[in-house]
């Protein structure tokens, strides 16, 4: 699965099995678009002392043992230069939520629009299993002169 320029790649889909999606990276000069569907307001409860807590799907940086230039490998489709997803990676190093201002990344049915400008490597990880199937969530990349400049979209501008 390779997510091209402009193209919409879905990383959650109605064939999705897993609450990670696969790892997608984002380029030295990239931005990466991601729109989210199907989100619903409430998380289901699996006991009556659980919390009601929205359904949502937190942004977390990934670090692999091996270099990145070893991962990330770039197929042509035509004449579109497309980086590669990956379900099962080589071996990861470390995950943690990405964080702005004390709070998590999230994509969720209030926040489905998100801008990723920052180098690296992202998954996406849901906080409710019965949102598999039902959720959707995809990303383009476009370079920074193929995108409207607003700073305040993006999350890199506040790292």
């Amino acid at each position: 699965m390779a997510v091209a320029r402009s193209i919409p790649t879905p990383i959650f889909d109605v064939l999705s099995s897993r609450v990670e999606s696969p790892v997608f990276f984002v380029e030295p000069g990239e931005i990466a678009q991601v729109q989210a569907f199907g989100f619903a307001c409430r998380k289901a409860k699996l006991s009556e002392s659980e919390r009601s807590v929205p359904q949502i799907a937190t942004l977390e940086q990934v670090m692999f043992k091996e270099a990145i230039k070893d991962v990330a490998t770039t197929v042509m489709q035509g004449s579109c230069a497309c980086t590669k997803l990956y379900n099962k990676a080589t071996e990861i190093l470390a995950t943690e939520p990405v964080m702005l201002c004390g709070n998590c990344v999230q994509i969720s049915a209030s926040n489905n629009h998100l801008l990723i400008n920052t180098p690296g490597a992202y998954r996406f990880v849901l906080n409710d299993v019965t949102a598999l199937t039902n959720v959707q969530v995809f990303i383009r990349t476009f370079t920074h002169n193929e995108f409207t400049w607003d700073s305040s979209l993006f999350i890199g501008e506040r790292l």
